[in-house]
């Protein structure tokens, strides 16, 4: 396990000690929440190009037989 110092200032640390007596463990899960929440948000901002990218593909395929103009443009 590694150390590293941080400062909280007073008031935050009053609000943490309202939800937990550790801080430190509190703190921990904060962090371990918040990369969990940011993979996520990079997994889900993946999925949405390789969308957009599947949707120029489709409609590159059906672009022959569109007799509706339609783009890729919402």
């Amino acid at each position: 396990m590694s150390t590293t110092q941080v400062k909280i200032p007073n008031d935050l640390a009053k609000k943490i000690t309202k939800f937990s007596d550790n801080i430190e463990n509190y703190i921990i899960e904060a962090i371990q929440y918040r990369m969990h929440i940011e993979k996520s948000q990079l997994t889900l901002e993946k999925q949405y190009k390789l969308a957009a990218k599947e949707n120029k593909t489709i409609v590159k395929d059906f672009s022959s037989i569109d007799n509706l103009n339609w783009t890729d443009d919402y």
